[in-house]
């Protein structure tokens, strides 16, 4: 018995150590098609094939309740030869409780013989066996057994896919046949950077967690509408058999099924993340990191804009450090032609204000750095671009000739503004109870509850968060701001009330063009109809048309349609977003641009001026003068000379905010006047180089001005 008592010294075979197991279990099977995952490959080829895939488990006996597994003979395993001849043990199969709590030795009192171990749990653990078999519509494919439940799976898994593979119904289209898919070495570095980029690694996080949600938090962080449904439900009352599906964006998964429900939901959700792990793999090998069409069948306006906004976003944010970018705030603006697909013209993140002290009197620095407000930033060098190539004769041209001497827009163009949450400020004001799934109701339909309601808000220098406007009049001033008085900064649902009135193309191309408004507002977490659109416009027509009617020509009271993403995570999300914004627009190409929020310049070590900046938007404007030959605009020298010539816009400017007080919301806060009043630099005053990647010559920049990334 002494070799019996040392039998901690032995290790049980490498072959069936749990750590030998999970290790396998993590890595990728190099002998199967594109080195996928065997429970992946067979996810997709019931995606394709139609056929519905179920893990059988054979090694399972007694109800659900209380399920027993079975024990392997102990001659089958030679780890455990040392046991020696003369000792009689149990050589058939013995019931052993699935559930952890039971103690070591009521486990061995099932053997037929108990033998007192010095670390028998051990050993225990290396004869329990999961043994499953995988039915793919009626086939039935070899059994496979492993020490745990996910190695069981996968092996039972990758049987199937090798049987499949010999009879020729494994092909994908070519892709997955044996004759063009030779094994695989290891994932090189950069195939495992491209691997990180596709999106391989949260996916896993996913799987390894919760899988539904962590299906519903991949679909919410890419805008996604995403559900689990029970598809049917069969069998006797006392053995029931569920069958669930997930569905992403309008795109179906594989079918599973299931005992109960809540596994039913899990094994669907799982199946989804397993396909999409598979994808994302198969992109790091090609290279292919964003697919050309979009699951887009069966999901409303709000989820298209939605899906559309956060795979631009992904695309072009995979080779910046997500350290940066923090809890992300999403907007973007999409541009539909008719009704197309869109594209997303503008997108910018992030939620921080420039300190006071950062201001500039050079225009260099961007005082706003929330998301909608960078997103509407970037949309204006887009309307800049799009002049340019209207002017050199594109046949594309969004614009056409319109009254006044000015362009509009086409009217089969239309612009829509997607917001990953609510808007700070007046349509933030509610709580969880009040936020909805989405509605059909025709036209606005605002809530005035209370007084508060409606009121100008301002948001918190340096923070997060709005607080209301002081009922005084407050005229900030420079010197007053640079002595420690409090940077005040419009919200961003009075911004984009602003927006619904004044146009989103501001006062300088205001010279060029008629006002240009959105078509709709997407929110993608905590949406309220009646707040919302009360908020961005409604609030200014609790007098009817009247205040719309007074306004000068072309402009109006803007009423959007407004939605949300039809499936969402109402999941809170706590912890502080980062000072980081991202900003980028259409003639950028690849180029993102990543500012420090409170700084309002490029991250990094010369802090150097972005081209969302004050003084780069006028760089603009005069650049558009030149090529329009117009000398009268020309030849003022300030910003805020050039924006006053807009005369028809600052008349409307003015009925707003006079608008504003009759109604009682309080007064407009701008910035100190002598934060307008810059002047062009004289050797930029004329000139003629392009500030866009996308139009004309490229922008050249100095190592180390900025953090930049590009695909």
């Amino acid at each position: 018995m002494t070799d019996l008592l040392n039998t901690n010294k032995t290790t049980p075979p490498s072959d069936l150590a749990d750590s030998d197991w999970i290790s396998k279990s993590n890595l990728l099977s190099r002998s199967l098609p594109g080195g996928k995952n065997p429970v992946s490959v067979l996810m997709e080829y019931s995606q394709r094939s139609g056929n519905p895939i179920e893990f059988i488990n054979t090694g399972q006996a007694g109800p659900p309740h209380d399920p027993r597994f079975a024990l392997s003979p102990f001659e089958s395993f030679r780890g455990l030869q040392i046991l020696g001849s003369g000792v009689v043990l149990f050589c058939g199969f013995a019931s052993l409780p699935q559930k952890p709590s039971s103690s070591v030795p009521s486990v061995l009192s099932q053997l037929q013989t108990i033998i007192w171990l010095s670390r028998p749990f051990h050993l225990l653990r290396a004869v329990l066996r999961f043994m499953f078999r995988v039915k793919v519509g009626e086939n039935l494919f070899a059994e496979a057994s492993a020490p745990s439940k996910k190695a069981a799976r996968q092996l039972a898994a990758e049987e199937a896919v090798k049987e499949l593979m010999g009879d020729g119904k494994l092909d994908s289209e070519g892709d997955l046949s044996t004759a063009s898919c030779p094994t695989l070495p290891p994932l090189t570095e950069n195939e495992l950077r491209a691997a990180h980029e596709a999106g391989v690694g949260d996916l896993i996080n996913h799987l390894n967690n919760n899988a539904v949600s962590g299906l519903l938090e991949y679909a919410r962080a890419r805008g996604f509408a995403a559900e689990i449904r029970l598809v049917s439900q069969s069998g006797p009352p006392h053995e029931p058999k569920f069958t669930y599906q997930a569905k992403l964006g309008g795109r179906w998964f594989p079918p599973v099924f299931a005992s109960n429900k809540k596994q039913g939901k899990q094994e669907a959700a799982d199946a989804a993340l397993r396909v999409l792990i598979g994808e994302a793999e198969k992109a790091a090998r090609t290279g292919e990191l964003i697919p050309t069409e979009l699951p887009v069948s069966g999901s409303t306006l709000h989820d298209q804009i939605a899906m559309l906004s956060h795979q631009r976003f992904n695309a072009l944010t995979t080779r910046i450090q997500h350290s940066l970018l923090g809890r992300k705030i999403l907007a973007t603006i999409v541009m539909r032609r008719g009704e197309g697909l869109g594209t997303v013209v503008s997108l910018g993140t992030g939620n921080r204000c420039v300190k006071g002290e950062e201001l500039s009197l050079k225009g260099e620095t961007v005082n706003d750095c929330h998301a909608e407000i960078i997103s509407r930033r970037g949309f204006v060098r887009f309307l800049y671009s799009e002049l340019l190539r209207h002017y050199d004769g594109a046949d594309d041209s969004i614009f056409e000739p319109g009254e006044d001497n000015k362009l509009q827009i086409k009217p089969d163009i239309t612009f829509h503004l997607y917001i990953s949450t609510a808007p700070c400020g007046d349509g933030a004001l509610f709580d969880k109870s009040c936020s909805e799934a989405g509605d059909d109701a025709q036209g606005h339909q605002p809530l005035f509850e209370n007084a508060k309601q409606g009121k100008l808000r301002t948001k918190v220098e340096n923070g997060e968060g709005t607080i209301p406007v002081e009922s005084s009049a407050i005229v900030p001033t420079w010197d007053g701001i640079q002595h420690g008085e409090r940077l005040r900064t419009m919200s961003c649902s009075d911004k984009i009330m602003r927006w619904n009135v004044l146009g989103l193309q501001g006062a300088l191309l205001s010279c060029f063009l008629h006002p240009i408004y959105l078509k709709s507002i997407t929110l993608g977490y905590l949406y309220s109809h009646g707040h919302l659109t009360r908020a961005v416009c409604c609030r200014l027509a609790r007098d009817g048309e009247d205040f719309s009617n007074s306004l000068p020509p072309s402009f109006r009271l803007n009423h959007p349609e407004v939605g949300r993403v039809s499936v969402y995570d109402s999941t809170r999300h706590t912890g502080k977003t980062k000072e980081s914004s991202v900003n980028w627009c259409l003639p950028d190409q690849q180029s993102v641009e990543v500012l420090d929020g409170t700084k309002g310049k490029l991250d990094g070590n010369k802090q150097a001026v972005s081209r969302v900046s004050k003084s780069n938007l006028f760089g603009l404007f005069r650049q558009l003068c030149q090529r329009c030959s117009r000398p009268d605009l020309l030849s003022l020298p300030s910003y805020a000379q050039a924006k006053m010539s807009a005369t028809s816009f600052q008349l409307a400017k003015q009925m707003f905010f006079k608008a504003l007080s009759v109604h009682g919301y309080g007064a407009w806060i701008g910035k100190p006047l002598e934060e307008k009043s810059f002047e062009m630099a004289d050797g930029t005053r004329n000139s003629d180089a392009s500030l866009f990647l996308g139009y004309g010559n490229v922008k050249k920049e100095g190592p180390g001005e900025s953090k930049q990334g590009e695909v």
